[in-house]
């Protein structure tokens, strides 16, 4: 059997005297608490960890050092409300990584009680209380304030599917406490 191996363009360079964390994640979003994790590089030995509200930017002091582990559990946070978080990695003498982020997140909503109604209408006070996940990211999705023919009131929920056969789309109701029957 025959074979041909080609290679062009190689660049070599020295390594950061600090790499950046990668593979940013958010998991475990309560109303007031959220899991962040991240991968370390080779050579820090603590991490800084900064949360603020989305749209703040590359933060310009320090954050909340984080020790050992490439985790960090944030708590106190405020329910419904956009988030944004950056990490970098503390080398020692080999000084700070970049910030890297933003990653957003949002924390959940507080429990509604029933009965509970959602007109999705101009009015609605907990419409911003609703998940939607695009399952199989393919850029068809739910979308709320929809003006489009809606059955009662000014809006609707809409999911728009195109040709798109194999949906995994979801509109995922707020967290709710359910009374027991008041009769």
């Amino acid at each position: 059997n025959s074979g041909i191996m080609m290679i062009d363009d190689v660049y070599i360079d020295d390594a950061p005297p600090c790499p950046d964390p990668t593979n940013l994640a958010v998991s475990n979003i309560t109303t007031s608490t959220v899991n962040l994790s991240w991968a370390p590089g080779y050579l820090e030995t603590q991490w800084q960890v900064a949360i603020q509200p989305a749209g703040t930017g590359t933060p310009t002091g320090s954050g909340t050092t984080v020790n050992t582990t490439s985790t960090y559990n944030a708590t106190g946070l405020t329910q419904n409300t956009q988030y944004e978080y950056y990490v970098r990695a503390n080398c020692d003498a080999n000084g700070y990584s970049s910030w890297v982020g933003p990653i957003a997140f949002k924390t959940d909503c507080n429990p509604i009680a029933t009965p509970f109604l959602e007109t999705f209408d101009s009015t609605s006070t907990t419409e911003s209380c609703w998940k939607i996940v695009n399952g199989n990211g393919d850029g068809n999705d739910w979308f709320l304030n929809q003006t489009v023919e809606p059955i009662f009131g000014d809006q609707m929920a809409a999911l728009f599917t195109g040709s798109n056969g194999d949906n995994n789309e979801w509109l995922i109701t707020p967290t709710l406490t359910v009374q027991p029957n008041q009769r």
